[in-house]
């Protein structure tokens, strides 16, 4: 933490700097479970990385149900949030 302190006559706010820029290294949690921990309305979003609706039905606006498991990256969702987001998105 870096307080600064105007020297004498200055007119100027004191001013607190937290410097968390090691923070990444010392979290090892996933996103998505900091971001509940900390109760963030807006939470890590899963992404489809691998579907490419234009390479599997030759146009881009894609709109249907959710892709397949096999689209998205193992290591950033499992199956399981997988299955929670097609619960969620079945309409």
């Amino acid at each position: 933490m870096v307080n600064r302190t105007p020297s004498k006559g200055d007119s100027r706010v004191r001013v607190t700097l937290l410097a968390l820029s090691y923070c990444v290294y010392l979290i090892r949690m996933k996103l998505e479970i900091i971001a509940k921990d900390f109760k963030l309305e807006v939470l890590k979003d899963h992404f489809p990385h691998y579907f490419n609706p234009e390479e599997i039905y030759g146009y881009l606006e894609y709109k249907g149900p959710l892709p397949p498991y096999k689209y998205y990256e193992p290591k950033r969702t499992s199956y399981e949030e997988w299955l929670e987001l097609k619960e969620e998105y079945k309409d």
